[in-house]
Parts: C-alpha cells; sequence; structure tokens
C-alpha cells in the first residue's frame, strides 16, 4: 500500500500524454446525487504491482436545514479569492491574515468541553426536539415523547431580539435575576437515585431557556435525595414545564412538578416576629393606660402609675429583722392540701384471679402445680416466718430524678454513642449502625423529655393513615421521599398514602400483585409473620395487618431519619436494625417471607454474607420477594448485579418461582437434599453441625449455610389462626429443666395468661382504653401475646426473651407472634415514646442479681409513651423499691394483691406515666415529695 501511494505521488503532469489512460487516475468521477441522495465517485489507483485498480465509493448525501441568517449569508456577495469561484461552491478559503485568539471566561471553556463532537468525517447533527447537537438523532431523542404535550417547540432563536447587536442575558426581557431565582424556580420531586443534573437539563430544555438545574445529592451515600429545583428565564416557558411534565413517567417514577417555594426576603411587615412585637407593644401600652386610669379611685387594682406623692419618705425597719421562720410549717398550718388522686383506677375486688397449675393428659388442672417464676430467698423466708413474727418489708428512699436535656429527646442509648462509634477501626461494612452501648455506670440517669406541643397519639386505626406532626416533628422524609407516595404533610398531621419506592400507587395493589404470582404465599393463612427489610414508613407491613399478617419492620438509624419512629407511632411492629456485621436479634427459621423493596443492601458482598442471613431467618419453604433496579433495568451495572444474585441464589438451592416487572420471588428448600448434592467446595459452605444458629445475642455473621432440621422442625406448622394454640415441634428443643411436660407447660401458661387477661379486659377495660403497642419484657412462650390475640384484643405484642433465660424465640415464632432476644442490663434498640404498655412478670426478682433496677425502670420509661401503662408481677421483696423507683420518675403507682389473697409471695404493681409537658414537669419539687409522701402512707 506504501509503494502504490509513493508511485501515485511521483505522478507529473508533464509525464502524461495526451492519448495516456493514465489521466484517468488523477481526475475522479462523480457520479450524482440522484432523488435519493446517493452519490458515486469513481477513482483508479496504482496497486502495488502496478496494476490499475478501480475505486467506487458511494455515500449518501442530506441536507443540512440552516437557520434564517445562515441562508442569509449564503446570498451574500464573496469577497477575495472566493469571488473567483464558481458559482454553487461552498468552499472554505483559508486566510493569510493574521487573527488574535482571546481566552474566553471558564464557563464558555466549560460549556464548548462538556458538547459531544461529532466523529471525524461525520455530519453535524442537531435533533429537532432537544436542540442538542451532535448527541443522537432526532427519531432517537429520550425526550420525544413530550413533542406530542407541548403545544409549539421553542425555534432555536427563542429568548433573544430581533436586532442584530449582542444583549446580554441579564437585559433581556423578562429576565430579572431575583425573578429568575425566586419567582420561575420549579420544584421536582420523585426523582430516581440515578438522576444528575445534566438529566434534568435535557428533561427540562425543551419548554425554553433554563439558566440552572439542581439536584439535591446524599453528602454519606452521593445519591439523589429524590428532589432538585430548575430555574428558567421566562415565568411562561416554566408554568407550560409544569403543565406537562406533572405526573410525566420518568425512570420508572412518576415526576412531581411544582412552584418552588420563594425563600423569605426579609420583608419586616410580613414577618411573624415583627407581628407579634407590635401585639405585644400595643397591649404594653394598653395595660399602662388602663392602670393609670384605674388607679384613680379607691380601690388601686392596678397600680403602674400613681400621681401622689410619698407621704413618708422615711424607711422603718421591721421589728422582725433577724429573724427565721419555716415558710412551709406557716403554709401546711394555716392551709391544709388536698392529696391529689391517683389517675389510674385500682382493679375493683370483685377480679377473681385464679391459680392454674399443670394440665394433665384429661386436660384438669392439678393443685400440686403452680405456673410461676420460684424465687429461693422469698421461700426461704416464708419458711422462716412464724404466727408471732410477721414479715417485714424494708423500704427504700429513691431521690427524684430529673429530666434530661431537649437535645435527647430522640436518644437511642446505644445507637448514639458517639464516642464509641468514633473509636471504631472501620466503618466501612456499617459498624457505626451496630449496637455501642454506654459502659456501666455512664448511661442513662434522667427521663428523657417529650417534644413541644406532644400529643396522645391518633388512635388504630385511624394511626396508620396519619399522626401529629408535633410528636415526631422531623420533616427529612417528607423532603426526601414526598414524592414517592410515602408521607406528606398537611397543617398539624403528616399523612401516609400508603405507597413507597417501588409501589407509588399503594400497597395493597402491590400485594395484590405478589398474590398473584404464588397464590402459595396465601397471607394472613400460610404466612403469617414477615421481615420487611429497609422500611421506608413501614407501609408494606401497616396494609399487611389487615390481611392477618404481622410484619417486623426493620430499618438502620440512617440519613433518613426516623423511619421506625414513624412506624411505631402509626401502631406498626417496627425496631432499629442493620445487615451489618453480626447476626439479627431473630431465631432461625423465624419469618414465612422477607421483603426487600429498594432497601439498598448489597446482597452479593462478602460472598453473600448478608443473604446467608437472611437465609437463617427464613423459614424452609419460605420466600424471598426482592424488588429492585437490577430486576428489570437493562443497563450494564445493573444487569451485572442481576447475573451475581441469580449465581448467588442458585449455589443457595433457592428457587426463582417467578419474575414479574420489578419483582422477583425465590423460595427456599424445605430439606438438606441440595445442600448435599451440591459439587465439592461449593462457596458458600454449610455450617458445622455443632453452629446454633439460634443463639444471635452479639454473634457475628458466619459465612455458611445454615442447616435445615432434618427431622422438619420449623417447617411442619399447622395454618394461621391454629397454629397459635398448637405446641409447635420445635418445643422440645428449649433447654429447660423439664423434659417430659412441655407440651403441659405450654398450655398451662397460655391457660393461666388468658383468665388473667380476661379479668383485665373486663374490669380495666383494655379494650376501650387504646392499647396498641404493647411489650412484654419476659415473654417465656408468648402465653400473654396469645391471651391479647384470643381475646381479639386490637393490638401487637412485641415478645422479649432475656438472655438470662431460655431461648424460647423459636416457640414464639412458630406460634405466628413476634418476638426479640434482648439484655436487659443495656438499653433496648427503639426510639423513645414508643409502647402503649410494658407488661414484666417475674422480670426484677431474676435480673436484680445482674443489672441495677434503676436502669431498668429508666429505660421503661424512655420507651413508655406519656400516658402509658406498666403492669408488674413480682415478688414482695422487690416491690418496694420499683415503687419507689417508680414515684421518683413521677409514675402514678398503686400496688395491689395478686387473687391468692394478702399471704401470696406475689404483688401487682400498677403504674401510669404522667402525661405532661416541659412545663409542667419542672414544678417546684417539694409538694411532689409531700405529695408522694402521703400516699406511701395510705398503702401501709
Amino acid at each position: 500500500m506504501a509503494s502504490m501511494m509513493q508511485r501515485t505521488n511521483n505522478f507529473q503532469w508533464g509525464d502524461i500524454e495526451e492519448d495516456d489512460d493514465d489521466l484517468d487516475i488523477l481526475l475522479p468521477q462523480v457520479i450524482g446525487p440522484d432523488e435519493n441522495g446517493i452519490k458515486k465517485v469513481i477513482e483508479y489507483r496504482l496497486n502495488e504491482e502496478g496494476r490499475r485498480v478501480k475505486i467506487t465509493t458511494t455515500t449518501r448525501v442530506e441536507k443540512l436545514l440552516l437557520s434564517q441568517r445562515a441562508a442569509e449569508r449564503r446570498s451574500w456577495p464573496k469577497f477575495g479569492d472566493a469571488a473567483r469561484e464558481e458559482a454553487g461552491l461552498h468552499l472554505t478559503m483559508r486566510s493569510t491574515e493574521d487573527i488574535h485568539l482571546e481566552r474566553g471566561s471558564q464557563a464558555e471553556e466549560a460549556t464548548t468541553s462538556g458538547d459531544s463532537m461529532p466523529q471525524a468525517g461525520g455530519v453535524l447533527m442537531v435533533c429537532r426536539v432537544c436542540r442538542m447537537r451532535g448527541d443522537h438523532w432526532t427519531a432517537r431523542c429520550p425526550q420525544r415523547d413530550l413533542l406530542s404535550l407541548m403545544e409549539a417547540p421553542p425555534t432555536i432563536t427563542e429568548g433573544f431580539t430581533s436586532t442584530e447587536a449582542y444583549v446580554p442575558p441579564s437585559m433581556r426581557a423578562g429576565a430579572d435575576m431575583r425573578r429568575r431565582n425566586d419567582e420561575n424556580s420549579v420544584r421536582v420531586t420523585n426523582l430516581s437515585e440515578d438522576t444528575r443534573e445534566q438529566d434534568l437539563m435535557e428533561l427540562f430544555h425543551p419548554f425554553g431557556a433554563v439558566t440552572r438545574a439542581y439536584v439535591a445529592f446524599d453528602k454519606n451515600t452521593n445519591t439523589s435525595r429524590g428532589f432538585g429545583f430548575v430555574n428558567f428565564v421566562s415565568r411562561e416557558d416554566a408554568q407550560r414545564a409544569i403543565s406537562t411534565l406533572n405526573g410525566y413517567g420518568y425512570d420508572n417514577l412518576i415526576l412531581r412538578v411544582e412552584w418552588a417555594t420563594p425563600r423569605p426576603r426579609g420583608n419586616l411587615l410580613r414577618s411573624s416576629s415583627f407581628f407579634k412585637i407590635s401585639i405585644f407593644v400595643l397591649i404594653s401600652v394598653a395595660c399602662f393606660f388602663l392602670g393609670k386610669h384605674w388607679s384613680d379611685d379607691g380601690f388601686r387594682r392596678l397600680v403602674f402609675f400613681s400621681s401622689e406623692p410619698s407621704r413618708s419618705p422615711i424607711v422603718a425597719l421591721s421589728p422582725d429583722l433577724g429573724k427565721t421562720y419555716n415558710i412551709s410549717d406557716l403554709i401546711h398550718k394555716s392551709h391544709s392540701i388536698p392529696p391529689v388522686p391517683l389517675t389510674p383506677p385500682p382493679p375493683p375486688s370483685s377480679v377473681d384471679l385464679h391459680v392454674f397449675g399443670i394440665v394433665d393428659e384429661n386436660g384438669t388442672m392439678s393443685d400440686e402445680f403452680q405456673v410461676g417464676d420460684y424465687d429461693a430467698e422469698a421461700a426461704e423466708s416464708s419458711g422462716n416466718e412464724t404466727e408471732s413474727e410477721p414479715t417485714t418489708i424494708a423500704r427504700v428512699s429513691v431521690g427524684r430524678i430529673e429530666v434530661c436535656s431537649e437535645v435527647m429527646t430522640d436518644y437511642i442509648p446505644c445507637l448514639d454513642n458517639e464516642e464509641a462509634i468514633k473509636r471504631l477501626d472501620s466503618t466501612v461494612r456499617g459498624e457505626r449502625f451496630e449496637r455501642h452501648c454506654p459502659k456501666e455506670g455512664t448511661g442513662l440517669n434522667c427521663t428523657v423529655p417529650v417534644p413541644n406541643g406532644y400529643r396522645p397519639p391518633i388512635p388504630w386505626p385511624k394511626s396508620r393513615d396519619e399522626v401529629w406532626f408535633n410528636n415526631v416533628p422531623h420533616t427529612r422524609l417528607v423532603e426526601d421521599k414526598g414524592g414517592q407516595n410515602w408521607i406528606s404533610k398537611e397543617n398539624d398531621k403528616f399523612k401516609f398514602p400508603g405507597g413507597g419506592t417501588q409501589f407509588i400507587h399503594g400497597a395493597d395493589q402491590y400485594l395484590d400483585q405478589i398474590s398473584q404470582m404464588i397464590p402459595d404465599i396465601s397471607f394472613g393463612n400460610h404466612t403469617r409473620v414477615v421481615l420487611d427489610i429497609g422500611c421506608g414508613v413501614a407501609s408494606f407491613g401497616a396494609y399487611l395487618m389487615s390481611r392477618d399478617v404481622l410484619t417486623m419492620s426493620i430499618a438502620p438509624k440512617d440519613v433518613h431519619e426516623n423511619q421506625i419512629q414513624f412506624a411505631l407511632e402509626r401502631g406498626v411492629p417496627a425496631m432499629v436494625a442493620a445487615f451489618t456485621t453480626r447476626r439479627l436479634l431473630y431465631p432461625s427459621q423465624a419469618f414465612d417471607l422477607v421483603h426487600c423493596s429498594r432497601c439498598r443492601i448489597n446482597w452479593t458482598r462478602d460472598d453473600g454474607i448478608l443473604l446467608l442471613e437472611v437465609n437463617r431467618m427464613l423459614r424452609a419453604g419460605g420466600y424471598f420477594v426482592w424488588a429492585a433496579q437490577p430486576v428489570y433495568k437493562h443497563e450494564k451495572a445493573l444487569e451485572e448485579q442481576w447475573e451475581e444474585m441469580l449465581n448467588l441464589t442458585t449455589r443457595l438451592c433457592w428457587v426463582l418461582v417467578k419474575k414479574e416487572g420489578y419483582i422477583a420471588i425465590w423460595q427456599k428448600p424445605t430439606n438438606n437434599t441440595c445442600y448435599l448434592s451440591r459439587d465439592a467446595g461449593i462457596i458458600p459452605p454449610l455450617c458445622n453441625p455443632e453452629d446454633d444458629p439460634d443463639s444471635v445475642w452479639y454473634v457475628n455473621l458466619k459465612a455458611c449455610i445454615t442447616r435445615i432440621e432434618d427431622n422438619g422442625y420449623g417447617a411442619n406448622l399447622a395454618p394461621w389462626p391454629s397454629r397459635l394454640q398448637t405446641p409447635p415441634d420445635r418445643l422440645q428443643t428449649i433447654q429447660i429443666d423439664s423434659y417430659i411436660a412441655r407440651k403441659e407447660l405450654f398450655m398451662a401458661e397460655y391457660k393461666y395468661w388468658k383468665e388473667i387477661i380476661s379479668n383485665y379486659v373486663n374490669a380495666l377495660h383494655w379494650k376501650q382504653i387504646g392499647l396498641r403497642n404493647v411489650m412484654d419484657m419476659r415473654a417465656g412462650f408468648g402465653g400473654f401475646a396469645a391471651a391479647l390475640a384470643e381475646l381479639k384484643v386490637d393490638c401487637w405484642v412485641l415478645n422479649v426473651v432475656p438472655v438470662s433465660g431460655a431461648n424460647t424465640l423459636p416457640v414464639i415464632y412458630d406460634r405466628g407472634l413476634l418476638g426479640v432476644m434482648h439484655d436487659w442490663c443495656e438499653p433496648f434498640d427503639t426510639y423513645p415514646r414508643t409502647y402503649d404498655l410494658l407488661h414484666a412478670a417475674g422480670l426484677f426478682s431474676i435480673e436484680r442479681k445482674r443489672c441495677n433496677m434503676t436502669t431498668i425502670m429508666l429505660e421503661m420509661d424512655r420507651i413508655l409513651r406519656p400516658g402509658g401503662r406498666v403492669y408488674i408481677r413480682d415478688t414482695i421483696n422487690v416491690m418496694s423499691e420499683l415503687q419507689e423507683i417508680g414515684n421518683a420518675m413521677r409514675w402514678h403507682t398503686t400496688l395491689r394483691e395478686t387473687a391468692e389473697g394478702p399471704h401470696a409471695s406475689y404483688r401487682v404493681l400498677l403504674c401510669e406515666k404522667k402525661f405532661e409537658n416541659k412545663v409542667e414537669s419542672s414544678v417546684d419539687k417539694h409538694p411532689a415529695k409531700k405529695k408522694r409522701r402521703k400516699s406511701k402512707g395510705k398503702r401501709h
């Protein structure tokens, strides 16, 4: 090829004869273009062997649409060397003049560098829809569907004047800078996480000149927060963009476009502070003149002003100077303070609570067995009693416990320990979202205050759709997710439309779609207990409750603050939890279904260790529902994530049973057959047989597959609601002293609590006092929660199993109830003011050997709502101290006897947390102490 080019270049015009055919080598032949724009160019070249080669080049000629000004320039008379060219030729002539270039501004350079240039030899394209150059064809414009919605596409000269002189943008009509920033600003919400400012520019550019596009980004994740702003030069263009794009589908989301609220400009006359000060001044002046007017009569009601001179300028000393008096004694001698009645009504004396024993094989109760906790100290003291020496109970005095500072309104001790978080070696796996509890002696020593304007929560089921703003006064979620139909603020309430990121049209429609995809899921029958990961405001779990399904909604305390607090304020089960480096506090085979909708978890990292944790908690034969972008988007990075997910779930022996739209559903196997038939060396491996999958308290995640019980324990369950009263198979695996009468113990506990709760419901009107969020702090087999469910009390119960006792969590979940493992020597992972009722039976007599009872009571006060109730059933040895601590926290307390009578070793302490605001909580301390001493005297 090189030789041919060299030979061709060596030809000289003088070497060619007139009749020589070599003339064609230098003169190419041009044919066309024809009516289709096809042009052919025929050339002849000499190859390496010196032979003539014919080369035909076929091209398509397209006409370039020019603006009116460009067409006018074509008609201008030519000058210089171009004047000698033929008519119709448009050649670019090279100028020999010296041209001095000036360096432009940085903004112009950035704009020039950002333009996409066409390839060498290509044609410069201008899209007729969005007016972008060299980017794409008009037929493939991503904004082509907007063309039919717009009244008329803007021309290329829109926004410019008809004069020849250049006019700066700031001096053009309608381009006032203040108006452009405020009045012509458009707010766009419900944007996807992948949206960038260039995307907004391309989306809004067809409607008119755009001066600025801004997308709010999260500083930690560098993803879009779901909203942005666009500034137009013309207000008419902004209005046309709002009318067209509001409700427009963009990146699988429905956009919400509206006028942006202008920032206040400091107008003194419009400010609320100026109005308040003016009113205060007017009232002060009015009171001054009223005092002057009324001071003239003989009554002297308001002495603001006096015109009479002082009658005696002499200052006299009192004869009592230097003497001291006890003001409190003087007040109480002259005015007796009546005692304040306690708010919670005591149980009527007619409530008859029976003691149950063991149930024999015939279904009758045995009098030789009593359900309850054995207290060695109580038994020893009762054995040493005589009739002549009655038992004396020592009383302790606890000082008044102060109220914490206002910054601790939403304080979670183990998740807000900033000093411990700063000392972490690494946070790449989310270690900062895990528990980092304060050291012993440095924990909570005050009562957490309530927000200003706190009100009694809206009762269920109305609370599913709305809550009071002042109870959770945080608007971050409204700003970030308002356009995704999660949450909105209207006046003094938050509204919950029931939508989510992937189901913006409502949770009910989303649940119907899942049921249609897999009918065997059967909500409320086969599926009873569900885990919702990254729950948002828990609308998924809120709407599942109407289908008789309990959902544990979990989310970390991350940048989207107060998700779990919103869920609990609505009356939906929820906890603060995160998939990081430790196991979640739930047992193996706990949940019938696990749901993840845009939960922002990388399931395939570290050999799928996070999905292995889901596999541990998922019941054999249960379902995993994943709604995320890799399921339905066809982008290279997302398709690679989908392939990785398919590979991991295949190695876990999960079966992809259905993929429809943006939802993919897998099913876990029912036995270990698939695991054992895998090839050797496949990762992840099976866990060791000695590994306890139900050990969860501060246990690190393990990159292995949890084995399924060979005997079918955990999978062979009766459908709901019969599973509530059926003793499950895993009851035999609980490590307790009794190895024979386990089922009898199970039924005895259930009947014991059902009888007690029946009396509470009938005598104390539990169905009418608005109980919704209930916690059983020492749940056992869940008999307390099962009795509430059996008696149709409209509430949900979180059954807490302390680490100091037997791990009965598998039994609780097999019954279709919710539970969690916890150590009451440490704070609980929830926001303040989240439970209406706390129930503790036999808790303090056991935990006082390990923990400080004041610490536990302060934690109970933190998570209890104002106006909430506490029922403590325990031995008489701890009741006096518990009552003193309750009084020190300003609770109303009442100590009652059980149905066994005054000589029984158990008592019941009924408490109510007073509903008071911050002003009421800071009243004088001395009268409260006197009232407390009077009430204590009554109990003796």
